[in-house]
């Protein structure tokens, strides 16, 4: 009896040891532990090996290639990564815009202490910009001091496709008005005749007061567009009474629609 309970016993063991294991190889597969254990190995030999982010590169080794299908601002292709664009703008002696910049003041020396702080809130202000997917700058552009730069990527994609320059604010009219013919005339020899072009003034008084107020309520419009194969290209005195100059890439803005052809 006590032979016939053993052999009972072995032949269960028999049956079920491998079963069990089949079902332990099962469960630990799912979890992934025969993969890593694999790539622990695979990977021995690169343990060393360094990963570059090309988005965080020093800017003298970053490159926008132009194809000759992209708006050039400043003599960069408006095209690439946030990170690489704004890299190539600091080349070009524009720097992140700090909101409430206590040392940006003309004539003030900047101490150790203020250019560390600075520095961080940059580079804060960077990261939020880039999260974000566009990012505004500071800097001289076509003989105009302390212009604002914006710039924006597509929705779905981290690639510029429009930049918008806020010259300085000055509430003479008259001086304003010099200023944005004087860039008309600049972009008129660029790109050629504009496309449209309306420019009415109508304020209550030829005050200054009164003309700023005029485009703020849309009274006065001054917009100056050219259209070209790479893109739009937009001089207009805004609803603040500023000078914006916008070049918007065709090639780029066309994603927009292609991806939302694809999600219908």
């Amino acid at each position: 009896m006590t032979d016939i309970i053993r052999l009972i016993v072995k032949i269960i063991l028999i049956i079920l040891l491998p079963l069990m294991l089949l079902i332990y190889i099962v469960e630990m597969n799912k979890l992934g532990v025969f993969e890593n254990i694999k790539n622990l190995f695979s990977n021995d030999d690169k343990t060393n090996e360094v990963v570059v982010d090309t988005d965080v590169v020093n800017p003298d080794d970053v490159k926008i290639i132009d194809d000759g299908t992209h708006l050039i601002f400043n003599n960069v292709p408006i095209n690439g990564s946030l990170k690489n664009y704004v890299a190539q703008m600091e080349k070009k002696n524009f720097r992140i815009y700090v909101e409430h910049d206590m040392f940006d003041l003309e004539g003030d020396e900047e101490t150790k202490e203020q250019k560390e702080q600075k520095e961080q809130k940059e580079q804060k202000a960077k990261l939020e910009a880039y999260k974000e997917g566009k990012a505004t700058m500071v800097g001289d552009f076509a003989d105009f001091k302390k212009c604002r730069l914006y710039v924006e990527t597509l929705a779905n994609k981290d690639l510029v496709y429009k930049i918008q320059v806020e010259f300085q604010y000055t509430s003479e009219w008259e001086k304003k008005k010099e200023n944005y013919f004087h860039l008309k005339q600049l972009l008129t020899k660029k790109y050629g005749a504009p496309t449209s072009c309306t420019e009415k003034l109508k304020p209550e008084s030829m005050e200054d007061y009164d003309i700023n107020n005029s485009f703020h309520k849309g009274r006065s419009k001054y917009e100056t567009i050219y259209k070209t194969d790479k893109g739009d290209i937009t001089l207009y005195i805004n609803k603040n009474s500023r000078i914006i100059l916008e070049k918007k890439k065709k090639k780029n803005s066309e994603l927009i629609t292609e991806h939302a052809l694809e999600e219908l």
